[in-house]
């Protein structure tokens, strides 16, 4: 998902409804910016009292603090993989890829059991 993210701009809005998932995320993005000799301009966004709203009312939060960096960002990245169902409805509201780590798990996995012959 980083690898991504750097690859797709390098303005990047980094989002979670936990603090502590920031700092490893955006972490994980400067060392991959560094591997791919890229600068990268990183947003953080906490969604303050997000975890565990009702889903309706987590979109319309989510909507509301991402929308401060959207414009200032290429691509949005969720910290967690309880938010990727939000990935599509942000996508729509905003106007910005959003990436999620579920979707990017998968394809290692994926490639892990090709590689191994499965």
């Amino acid at each position: 998902m980083c690898r991504e993210a750097v690859r797709k701009g390098n303005r990047i809005a980094v989002v979670s409804t936990f603090e502590t998932s920031l700092s490893p995320t955006r972490n994980t993005l400067r060392r991959v910016a560094r591997e791919m000799n890229r600068n990268v301009d990183i947003k953080e966004v906490l969604i303050e009292g997000g975890f565990g709203l009702e889903s309706d009312k987590l979109k319309f939060l989510m909507v509301e603090k991402i929308s401060k960096v959207a414009n200032d960002v290429d691509v949005i990245i969720f910290t967690q993989g309880s938010m990727a169902y939000c990935e599509s409805y942000i996508e729509e509201k905003l106007g910005k890829e959003v990436l999620t780590n579920p979707y990017f798990s998968a394809l290692a996995v994926k490639r892990a059991l090709l590689e191994k012959g499965l």
